[in-house]
C-alpha cells in the first residue's frame, strides 16, 4: 500500500486536518471498511493530529446508511485529540459500541490496531488505526481491497 501526504478523500468518514506546525507532529490514521462480514469494503480514511497537549480535538462521523449504501445500520465514528493521547469512539442506535485509546508510545509504535464491531448479523465494520509522523492517508486505488485479518 501507498501513502500520500495529507491526500484527502470526501468517502466515508469525515477528515482531520493536516496542518503543518513546528516540531515532530503525530498523527493518527484511521481507515474504515464495512459491509459483508466476510468482505468489508473500504469506505474512507482520516487523519488525526494528537500529542500537542492542546486538548483540542477534531471528529469524524459516519452515517451508516450514507456509508454503507442502503440497508446499512446506523453508526458513527469519533476521534477526539486529549492531551497526548487520542480516543477512536463507534456509536450506534444503542450507544458505545467501541472505544480505544492511544497514547504516543502507540503512535510511535509502528504498530496497527485493527478491530472489527458487529452492527448487524449481516453487516461489519473495520477498523484499521496507525501512528504516523506525518498526516499519510492510503492510495484509494490501494485501499480499495479489503483488509488481512
Amino acid at each position: 500500500m501507498r501513502f500520500r501526504p495529507c491526500r484527502m478523500a470526501l468517502v466515508g468518514i469525515a477528515l482531520g486536518a493536516c496542518a503543518g506546525t513546528a516540531g515532530p507532529p503525530e498523527y493518527l490514521v484511521v481507515e474504515e471498511y464495512s459491509g459483508d462480514p466476510a468482505a468489508p469494503v473500504f469506505r474512507g480514511y482520516s487523519c488525526l493530529r494528537v500529542g500537542d497537549g492542546s486538548g483540542a480535538g477534531g471528529n469524524g462521523g459516519t452515517a451508516g446508511g450514507a456509508a454503507g449504501g442502503a440497508g446499512a445500520p446506523s453508526f458513527s465514528i469519533s476521534e477526539a485529540s486529549v492531551g497526548g493521547a487520542a480516543d477512536v469512539v463507534v456509536r450506534g442506535q444503542s450507544g458505545t459500541l467501541a472505544e480505544r485509546k492511544y497514547d504516543s508510545i502507540f503512535v510511535h509504535s509502528g504498530k496497527v490496531d485493527e478491530f472489527t464491531v458487529t452492527l448487524a448479523p449481516s453487516y461489519v465494520l473495520r477498523l484499521r488505526i496507525w501512528g504516523s509522523s506525518m498526516c499519510s492517508v492510503p492510495d484509494l486505488a490501494d485501499a480499495a481491497s479489503t483488509p488481512s485479518d
